[in-house]
């Protein structure tokens, strides 16, 4: 999995393949979540943002995916995910 991308959508895209390749069912509210708590940041700032959304079984369970997304100087995304 890439790690690097030029938008936050690229990089919630990437992490959204990353949980279903792992099977994992998350609310579609949640996804739409994200985009909107990054927030605008202006050119040259950096940013990191912690997200942790629950697997869905039916019902919610203990597991999770974890993402975090950093926004680079350069306005470049980096992204990092895990399931614990």
């Amino acid at each position: 999995m890439e790690n690097y991308f030029d938008t936050l959508s690229q990089a919630l895209d990437a992490a959204k393949l990353n949980a279903e390749a792992c099977r994992a069912e998350i609310a579609g509210a949640d996804w739409e979540t994200l985009m909107l708590t990054f927030g605008p940041v202006s050119y040259g700032q950096t940013v990191t943002r912690l997200y942790s959304l629950a697997f869905l079984k039916g019902k919610s369970t203990r597991k999770g995916l974890n993402i975090t997304i950093y926004r680079m100087e350069s306005g470049r995304y980096e992204l990092t995910t895990y399931i614990a």
